[in-house]
């Protein structure tokens, strides 16, 4: 419990680091670039965000399999892992960078509403995407390996050194003569330099290892699990990532810094609900293979009660505040669109529901079902989202990934929770009865006699406050109502011997 509660602990303080800068740059680059120029780089983001599918599930595969032969000591097994992965991740990079050039020279990259005195630009930008593939994505294994070796609080100390230099030197730069190329490379390049950091950690764990070492065993046993991981991968990238794409066609490019706005609330509770679910990701792995399926009910159940108190009290939070948020964040042009934020924000509380229960399935390697509804739901988003656009234009987008993925819930009730057993009544009685509920009646009593007040919050330190006595008595609650006995007990006793 104790490596958990610092896993997760640490998940917190990076990604937190990372969304208060990304929330400062915001404002400061819609200011210096215009909404148009920021909206080809969130475009650039996207194009590059569609083209993580070819990672094929790979990731996901690394993870596993390092934690499963972590629990057996098989550490020259792992060092073959990470050598053929980064050589296979190198030529995925390549891919896409070829990819992103065909896409310049086709002329495809016309199909977007960008105004003709920024198409150069926008070519431009790509120019320099096609460019950081073949450094990024090699990379992307030491933070795959550093997880899958249980060393959290390591990868995000250097993790940390990517989310703080990439919005620093981008706000530095905003204060010279900087274009929208160059701000783009170096919003994106900072994000590299964690690799470097990452590497050297794994170093310290596994010592000297050749990255020549290719081993097509490995692919082929990681490969097992990864095919349903790509398909998780591509569910991902059409629910998320297509967002940007079909609003670049659809409507003006200048749009996408309003899906921006609207989207960040919710999208950082389903990242922070996920940094708590993926913290316990390596210790089911590490149970499962030592003790088997009985293992896992206390996950099933009350590990869903406590990941559904976070993410609801997330949802509400974020759905309660956003109107201020906003208005202090980026100014009162951006008011008649909060409705939709607010809205993305309570469908987190059905969405999210299963996150947790979906690391528990993975934690198996029992993921097939699961990645043949998320690819079901994530395919359907695509009309669902383009029949939308003409009668709310970036709602339109936003509410249809927002339904298919409120549908997919259903569909894991009815095909997937059979098969592991799990008592569809007591599992709703965990989630919402006793995970949910009590938030949702402390929002409600809220928004009835303080809405106005909320509303009327002008300064950011009268929002902070607010916010604060939101939490601390959310915590207090969790502490009193939803946490177990045993746990309790054995959190006093972990605080106890950190004094």
């Amino acid at each position: 419990m104790k490596k958990i509660f610092f896993n997760t602990a640490s998940n917190f303080f990076t990604k937190g680091a990372s969304i208060f800068l990304n929330i400062l740059l915001v404002p400061v680059l819609i200011e210096k670039i215009g909404d148009e120029g920021y909206g080809i780089m969130l475009l650039a983001s996207g194009i590059l965000g569609n083209l993580t599918f070819l990672d094929l599930g790979f990731s996901k595969g690394i993870m596993r399999y390092i934690a499963e032969y972590k629990s057996k000591n098989n550490y020259q097994r792992i060092a073959k892992i990470i050598a053929t992965s980064f050589q296979l991740y190198l030529g995925i990079g390549l891919a896409v960078s070829i990819i992103i050039l065909a896409l310049i020279f086709s002329g495809f990259v016309n199909i977007f509403n960008i105004q003709d005195e920024n198409s150069s630009i926008f070519i431009n930008v790509l120019f320099v995407a096609a460019g950081l593939s073949v450094v990024s994505w090699p990379i992307k294994v030491f933070d795959s390996a550093l997880k899958g070796l249980n060393k959290y609080h390591e990868n995000n100390k250097a993790l940390l050194v990517g989310s703080i230099l990439s919005p620093l030197f981008t706000l530095a730069a905003t204060f010279f003569e900087t274009s929208i190329e160059s701000l783009f490379f170096i919003q994106n390049f900072a994000l590299v330099i964690p690799g470097l950091v990452q590497y050297i950690m794994i170093k310290k764990v596994l010592g000297k290892f050749k990255f020549i070492a290719f081993d097509k065993t490995v692919l082929n046993e990681i490969g097992a699990v990864s095919i349903w991981s790509f398909f998780n991968q591509m569910a991902s990238v059409l629910l998320y990532q297509a967002d940007r794409i079909l609003i670049g066609i659809f409507l003006p490019v200048s749009s996408l810094t309003i899906y921006k706005i609207v989207t960040l609330p919710y999208n950082y509770v389903g990242v922070i609900t996920g940094l708590t679910s993926s913290a316990i990701l390596p210790k089911i792995i590490g149970d499962f293979v030592k003790e088997g399926k009985q293992t896992l009910d206390k996950y099933y159940y009350l590990g869903s009660r406590y990941s559904n108190y976070i993410s609801s009290f997330l949802a509400l939070a974020t759905a309660l505040f956003a109107y201020p948020f906003i208005k202090i964040w980026v100014g009162n042009d951006y008011l008649p669109f909060v409705w939709i934020a607010q809205i993305a924000c309570l469908f987190q509380l059905v969405w999210k529901s299963n996150l947790f229960l979906g690391k528990v399935f993975f934690g198996q390697g029992k993921i097939m079902e699961l990645s043949i509804i998320a690819i079901f739901v994530a395919i359907i988003n695509i009309p669902i989202s383009i029949y939308l656009i003409p009668y709310f234009g970036v709602g339109g987008v936003v509410f249809g990934t927002l339904l298919a993925g409120s549908l997919s819930i259903i569909l894991q009730y009815i095909f997937v929770f059979p098969r592991f057993g799990i008592r569809l009544k007591d599992y709703l009685k965990e989630v919402f009865l006793k995970g949910q509920t009590i938030n949702i009646l402390v929002a409600i009593v809220i928004f009835i006699f303080f809405e106005n007040s909320i509303n009327k919050i002008q300064e950011l330190w009268h929002l902070i406050f607010s916010l604060s006595l939101f939490t601390i008595f959310s915590i207090l609650i969790f502490y009193r109502f939803i946490i177990s006995r045993d746990h309790r007990h054995k959190l006093k006793n972990l605080l106890k011997s950190n004094e």
